[in-house]
């Protein structure tokens, strides 16, 4: 079951992904401090191409300009970072032969697709060789000790919160009868949408209805008609586009005008064109690259004059939070790349600070629950930064769960 959004079928990636050659392998930790110019192995088994390359492709070029800025520096204790990549092609199938190519070829450290049913399988093989793996920006709780092992992590937040932020900040802003459109498409959207519910309800508020539809669906004329006899004063949708985009097109045709509340998948401005002058919606997101913060201004500046183009969505600053969190724990082993060592540093993160927020990590909790996140307005079809909301209740793995 997933829990990232996927591109409609024929969605072509954005950007370009850099793989930086590596040969040899990364030295043992016995003879780390008497060879100081051995690499750090970095291993990458993620989509150049296929459904899930979309979101691959920015997040690891995200990844790359962290990693080159710190080999600019002089690497890790003297250690450059070397980063081998291997396309899995989006092929779940095929996925455990990549990544264990990369293993045998030095790798010590797995980077792994944006999504649970892509990148598990890779990340599994890493556990089983006794490595860390990271997803480049999936949001399922089940990425972590619960569905993969003890060495395998997440720096991005978990589905469930993104619901937990737009429940907080209609309450903020007064709303208080929210009716919820599930799209069931995808396992995320449903978590995303049961996450909003749980902590609406939490917070002493009252659903006046709730309804369904398919990303795939020509029409939502019925769901329609019953949003307006409900008669809410504002509406929670997850979805993605394109199906996403078409639902509030109709909503907006049909003259429901109340405030539109979405997540991560309708991120970006690829959609608005389907909804012209779109006005009165409000999604939180992994990030803003709308404003609101001068770190990732700086980061925009330097991807597109690295890449000759911008990032679509915030989930691409995942990539350079990954970055900044895996150099974080490599310091702290003095270079040294050991599954165990990064392990026992890890788990013990408590609120590291990167470009996306705060990266906390406990031995039984490898993915983030508590992370402050942005809203992003759409006025007249632009996005804009309006505020950043910090969850109304504590965190839980549980949250937003379907089972």
């Amino acid at each position: 079951m997933t829990h990232r959004r996927r591109p409609p079928r024929g969605f072509i990636a954005l950007g370009v992904i850099c793989a930086v050659a590596a040969t040899g392998v990364v030295a043992s930790a016995s003879n780390a401090k008497s060879n100081a110019a051995s690499p750090i192995i970095i291993g990458a088994a993620v989509a150049k191409t296929g459904t899930i390359a979309y979101f691959d492709s920015q997040a690891y070029n995200s990844f790359l300009l962290y990693v080159n800025k710190v080999n600019a520096a002089g690497g890790v204790a003297g250690h450059p970072i070397k980063v081998l990549f291997s396309d899995t092609h989006s092929d779940i199938a095929h996925t455990p032969q990549v990544a264990q190519g990369l293993i045998s070829r030095g790798a010590k450290i797995l980077l792994v697709s944006c999504d649970f049913d892509y990148g598990s399988p890779a990340a599994l093989v890493a556990q089983k060789a006794g490595d860390t793996s990271w997803t480049l920006c999936a949001t399922s709780p089940k990425f972590g000790v619960q569905g993969i092992g003890d060495k395998a992590y997440d720096v991005n937040i978990a589905g469930g919160l993104l619901g937990d932020i737009l429940a907080t900040y209609a309450k903020q802003r007064g709303w208080k009868a929210p009716y919820v459109l599930t799209d069931r498409s995808l396992v995320a959207m449903i978590t995303q949408c049961n996450g909003f519910q749980q902590v609406w309800n939490s917070l002493g508020g009252k659903v006046v209805g709730t309804d369904t539809f398919l990303n795939t669906d020509s029409s939502i004329s019925t769901q329609i008609t019953k949003i307006q006899a409900a008669k809410p004063d504002f509406l929670v949708v997850c979805s993605y586009p394109p199906g996403g985009a078409l639902a509030i097109r109709q909503l907006r045709s049909a003259g429901v005008t109340v405030p539109i509340l979405s997540t991560d998948g309708m991120d970006g401005t690829s959609w608005v064109k389907s909804v012209p002058n779109i006005s009165n919606m409000y999604i939180t997101a992994h990030a803003s690259i709308f404003g609101g913060s001068p770190q990732i201004a700086a980061y925009l500046k330097e991807y597109k004059a690295t890449y000759h183009s911008s990032p679509t969505g915030g989930f691409a600053v995942t990539g350079y939070a990954l970055a900044q969190t895996i150099v974080g724990a490599l310091k702290q082993t003095n270079g040294n790349p050991d599954g165990s060592a990064l392990k026992a540093v890890l788990d013990k993160f408590t609120n590291f600070p990167t470009i996306e927020g705060p990266v906390t990590f406990t031995p039984t909790v490898h993915i983030q629950l508590n992370r402050p996140l942005p809203i992003i307005e759409f006025s007249n079809g632009k996005p804009h930064y309006v505020t950043t909301v910090k969850p109304a209740v504590p965190g839980s793995l549980s949250m937003g769960a379907t089972t």
